[in-house]
């Protein structure tokens, strides 16, 4: 493995401000230990600044997806090749015009522009704002202008072609880092993010709408007579172009903060654990297999050439929404971390990877996936939905209203790279995906469903897990993005499977035995797993020593398959 080429593609899976954070981290740890970093611990963080927030959506995806799920594994492939082609263009204007790639939401992108901002509570003119609104203006309207209309050509399908519709928030917003060592999750929330979901929606397709507090920043730099404005209510404010804008005040100069190479200021081993944490576990699998791989099959692998290598295969999914889990200043860190650590600790346990933590002003989404390499089971349908129950009851104690629910599917979905050599990210796409995100919000679509920490499934998931799980039937529900109405499962309970526990006494000395098994199953509880092998002649009492193992790992809680 050529460590330099994997270090310098990892850099390109994370947004700036991950990269600038740990750098700022290395520089205090430099400070206190001089040149000789050898690891460096990390710790729940929010920043809060002024910034400017995009949320760009494609319109026709979830119907496109629909279509697409009935052809099968190569309509899964179909799909992402399609959103790869559009969204691998959406980056490419965004950083042209300097924006930060936050993360990729579905169909969605999320991207920003901030400053360092010391009165943040100031709601004078400040110029420097409206500088950063019109910066998002601009390239919004280039997108549209671009890229508002996408053509799509498939074979007997009726969809010809995609739309965006965009929305932008002006505020103060948070930058938030959650997690523990082997995962960690950046997102942003604040005032800013909250604006996004409301105007998004008043959007309609090719359309970009503005939050007023983003407007009216918008009007200390611009004269807003001089641009075409499509709508205005007390909601947002449509705006259609800017071919006649006027200034109000000279282009100003934003000081950003300058570029760097993280990887000419510290150990290369460093370097790669430093962002291993904030790529998704797949994302790390595939990415050092590829390289592997590429010499074998002829490939070059540089970055892009890596992003076309896409595969698919079935997984279950797991949306959960906390609704009262809103990022609303800084000391809303320690309840998103304590939600954070629930869930990886659970994930971890049957063996899923947490693909994202998303907060805005109806709350926090976490996505998780089971069946990804290097964690595929034949189970994953029963590890998700054990994991979601799990999940469910320990958040009660952090949530007592249990204002939260999951949706958990499984299917074939398509996996693969988007994007350019300076930001890409691998994505995960198929209509299993779409339907989880669906189940998730039944109780709040349905009056007749009260938010009680409900688990709900669709019937592929009930069919793989139903003799390890009780369910309840909610009969056939109708979702969006679905022509017809689709059964719908409540998962109630696990059924623990049973396991006779032999008394150990019965096992006459072997104390150096027993210490080596009691050794290995406490470095397994702690992520350090090796291979145990029973080797023997026939009678020595091998089949003992493995029931004593079955014994003593139930009584440390840990799994037994």
């Amino acid at each position: 493995m050529d460590n330099e080429r994997v270090q310098k593609t990892f850099e390109q899976y994370v947004p700036n401000f991950v990269c600038r954070h740990i750098q700022k981290l290395l520089e205090q740890y430099s400070e206190k230990n001089g040149d000789n970093v050898t690891e460096l611990t990390m710790e729940p963080f929010c920043t809060e600044c002024f910034g400017v927030v995009v949320m760009a959506d494609v319109s026709g995806y979830s119907k496109l997806t629909a279509k697409l799920a009935e052809r099968g594994d190569i309509g899964a492939r179909m799909l992402l090749n399609v959103m790869k082609n559009y969204f691998d263009q959406i980056i490419h204007i965004i950083l042209t015009c300097q924006g930060d790639i936050v993360k990729f939401v579905g169909d969605a992108v999320i991207f920003y522009w901030k400053i360092n901002d010391d009165n943040l509570d100031d709601i004078s003119e400040d110029p420097t704002r409206g500088e950063l609104v019109l910066m998002a203006c601009d390239c919004c309207i280039k997108l549209l202008n671009q890229l508002g209309r996408f053509p799509i050509n498939i074979q007997d399908c009726e969809i010809t072609e995609l739309k965006i519709h965009l929305g932008i928030g002006a505020g103060k917003i948070y930058d938030i880092h959650v997690g523990g060592k082997d995962r960690w999750e950046h997102f942003i929330g604040g005032d800013a993010m909250d604006q996004i979901s409301t105007v998004l929606d008043l959007a309609e397709a090719g359309e970009l709408a503005l939050s007023h507090q983003a407007f009216r920043h918008f009007g200390n730099v611009v004269d807003v007579a001089s641009i075409t404005i499509g709508g205005y209510d007390k909601r947002c404010v449509i705006v259609k172009g800017l071919e006649n804008c006027t200034r109000k005040v000279p282009p100003l100069s934003l000081d950003e903060e300058a570029a760097f190479d993280i990887f000419d200021s510290v150990p290369n081993n460093l370097n790669i654990e430093l962002y291993k944490p904030f790529i998704n576990p797949y994302a790390l699998y595939k990415l050092k297999d590829d390289i592997q791989n590429c010499p074998a099959f002829g490939i070059r692998d540089d970055l892009e050439h890596l992003m076309s290598i896409y595969d698919t295969r079935q997984v279950t999914t797991v949306f959960i929404r906390v609704s009262t889990l809103k990022f609303k200043s800084i000391e809303s860190l320690g309840v998103a971390q304590e939600t954070m650590v629930i869930v990886q600790n659970h994930v971890r346990k049957y063996e899923g990877c947490i693909r994202q933590f998303h907060c805005d002003d109806k709350g926090a989404l976490l996505l998780v996936f089971f069946g990804l390499p290097p964690f595929g089971h034949t189970d994953d349908a029963i590890r998700g939905v054990k994991a979601a129950l799990s999940i469910s009851n320990e958040l009660a104690d952090l949530f007592p209203e249990k204002n939260y629910t999951f949706g958990v599917t499984t299917g074939v979905i398509a996996i693969g790279g988007v994007g350019k050599s300076i930001r890409t990210e691998y994505a995960m796409m198929g209509d299993s995906i779409n339907m989880a995100a669906r189940l998730m919000c039944i109780d709040k679509n349905n009056k007749t469903i009260k938010p009680d920490g409900n688990v709900f499934c669709d019937e592929k998931t009930f069919n793989l897990s139903s003799v390890d799980c009780t369910f309840q039937p909610l009969g056939e529900i109708k979702v969006k993005g679905k022509d017809h109405s689709i059964p719908v499962y409540k998962a109630l309970t696990i059924q623990e499977k049973k396991i006779e526990l032999d008394n150990e006494g019965k096992i006459i000395g072997r104390v150096k035995e027993k210490k080596i098994i009691d050794g290995l199953i406490e470095a397994h509880l702690v992520k350090q797993t090796k291979i145990m092998i029973f080797e023997g002649e026939g009678g020595q009492g091998l089949s003992t020593l493995v029931k004593y193992t079955k014994n003593k790992a139930v009584q440390m809680n840990c799994m037994i398959w």
